[in-house]
């Protein structure tokens, strides 16, 4: 599963030939287009799956940190940077 809610690149690359063998489901929703209670679920789905990834974890941060999350993640390696909406 991938989610995501932007890119950097307007026309980001992916990596179409290993994605395909690997049977990749890719599916882009616009946020503008989910009602609030579904996003405020998927939110909070995504999070807890976050919670249970086995990937070195460098900080949580509140939604309304997520400026900062995005610095430390620009920073480089240092473990992921995940953000909890529901803190």
């Amino acid at each position: 599963m991938i989610a995501a809610f932007a890119s950097r690149k307007e026309h980001p690359s992916l990596p179409f030939w290993p994605m395909l063998f690997e049977n990749h489901v890719i599916r882009f929703v616009g946020s503008d287009d989910v009602p609030a209670p579904s996003k405020a679920a998927a939110v909070r789905e995504v999070t807890v799956a976050a919670a249970h990834l086995v990937i070195p974890v460098a900080e949580v941060l509140p939604l309304g940190e997520t400026a900062r999350a995005h610095d430390l993640g620009d920073a480089g390696p240092g473990g992921r940077v995940l953000v909890d909406a529901c803190r």
